[in-house]
């Protein structure tokens, strides 16, 4: 009989965990670092499809961490920051061509927001994409898009209350469920920046889970409150780079 140590390395190598796969904007012509093109992301979408991935939705992510749902053998979950124009115009698409879903991450005060380089969705294509199960929002964010653990650290420094905080995570969780008239469950933090204070503050608005931006993959035990993601929102993230950054923790 195997020892317990072999038995456990023996299960990581047959389930090497789920990704969070972290996208920002799309557009043709890249323009920063947050911007990635579409015909790399279709590269990206085509290798999953290619390779039998199926993708989860964050119920399923957290059902599978909590030890609820089995644990899909290949299975990541695409995940789209801020809530730019791109998103609708580009990879809605190719997420219905290849029967792929995701989930979005808003900053609600500035969805409608048209200004360039990188224009915001509107609340109709959030709601199109919403009600068709494709990609579904959730909240980055109201006004407060800023390193919030940063920024707690200077109230308290000042003895002031973090009611700012709070407000913005409830008013970003009416905002999205006053046009999607569903539960909104699940919060990205800005910049990756949380403390344990912060996840007792969103805890107490009713977010189920919350992900950061910690590199890393997901397994059955691991907290909900600290899901990890991998990036690829540069367009040097090309699918060289992406099979590259996949390998790195056993998914291919």
């Amino acid at each position: 009989m195997l020892p317990l140590l072999a038995l456990v390395s023996l299960s990581k190598l047959k389930n090497p965990g789920i990704a969070v796969l972290c996208y920002h904007d799309f557009q043709l012509v890249a323009k920063n670092d947050m911007t990635n093109t579409p015909k790399n992301f279709e590269a990206h979408m085509k290798w999953l499809k290619d390779h039998d991935y199926q993708t989860l939705s964050m119920d399923e992510l957290v059902a599978i961490m909590k030890g609820k749902m089995p644990e899909p053998r290949k299975a990541v979950v695409l995940s789209f920051d801020d809530g730019y124009e791109g998103v609708y115009k580009y990879a809605f698409p190719v997420l219905k061509q290849y029967g792929f879903k995701g989930v979005l991450f808003l900053v609600t005060s500035v969805m409608g927001d048209e200004a360039p380089p990188m224009p915001h969705l509107t609340w109709p294509q959030i709601v199109e994409m919403d009600s068709s199960n494709v990609i579904r929002a959730e909240v980055h964010a109201q006004r407060m898009h800023i390193k919030l653990g940063q920024h707690l650290a200077e109230e308290e420094a000042k003895g002031l209350p973090s009611t700012d905080i709070e407000h913005d995570l409830a008013g970003a969780k009416h905002d999205i469920e006053q046009h999607t008239h569903r539960r909104v469950n699940y919060i990205a933090w800005p910049f990756g920046d949380y403390n344990t204070d912060l996840i007792h503050l969103a805890a107490k608005q009713g977010f189920y889970a919350m992900v950061d931006t910690e590199y890393g993959v997901n397994r059955p035990g691991d907290s909900v409150m600290k899901i990890k993601r991998l990036r690829l929102s540069s367009a040097n993230d090309t699918l060289k780079r992406f099979e590259f950054k996949l390998g790195q923790y056993g998914l291919k």
